[in-house]
């Protein structure tokens, strides 16, 4: 009768299961989706691609700019007269100068040398400027100042440390040097002190 007056008239109609499904996927819930978990939902189910991060390349440094940045300064005590050159990492000064100044007075008595000059003491140290560079010429120019290795040179005295930290710039010969203990140690031991003058005496 309501159709003959005019009213549609509307019927539910059942929905079959698989538009059920289709409509309410397993796993998703019919409820509605708040933004964080739908931003969650899609993310799973269109995972964006991974694109590894590449470092950007970092120009590679010059062999004079890495040994730059690795090479210490260099500071060595020194004290002298015509026949010795004696090298100190530590500074010279007090008894530890005197004996050091006595020892070099010592090696002019065994060369027979006329003048009787008292040594002198100074000082080495690398780099003087910012461009630093490395050590060999300025280790070098050292050496060749005190005839060291030359003939008829000064004669080296300096501790196996000293001797390593120069060789590993400047090779020295084995006759241009005589190793000693350390200062400190050689004037306060007896035993140090006969051994090292019986290298002392047996060196040419």
């Amino acid at each position: 009768m309501l159709a003959d007056m005019g009213i549609d008239v509307w019927y539910p109609r059942k929905v079959t299961t698989a538009a059920a499904n289709q409509q309410h996927p397993a796993g998703v819930s019919s409820q509605p989706i708040a933004a964080a978990d739908l931003a969650s939902l899609k993310s799973t189910l269109d995972p964006a691609p991974l694109i590894e991060a590449t470092p950007a390349a970092q120009p590679a440094a010059s062999e004079d700019e890495s040994k730059r940045q690795t090479v210490a300064p260099i500071r060595l005590y020194h004290l002298h007269n015509e026949v010795g050159l004696l090298i100190s990492a530590a500074p010279l000064s007090g008894p530890v100068a005197q004996f050091a100044a006595d020892l070099l007075l010592s090696q002019r008595w065994r060369q027979g040398a006329a003048t009787k000059a008292k040594p002198e003491l100074s000082e080495f140290n690398w780099p003087l400027t910012d461009n630093v560079g490395t050590p060999e010429r300025a280790l070098l120019a050292f050496m060749d100042k005190f005839g060291v290795g030359a003939k008829g040179g000064r004669i080296l005295f300096c501790t196996e440390a000293t001797r390593a930290l120069i060789n590993s710039w400047v090779p020295l010969s084995d006759q241009s040097y005589l190793l000693i203990p350390d200062l400190s140690e050689l004037m306060l031991s007896a035993d140090a002190k006969r051994q090292f003058w019986e290298t002392l005496s047996g060196h040419k």
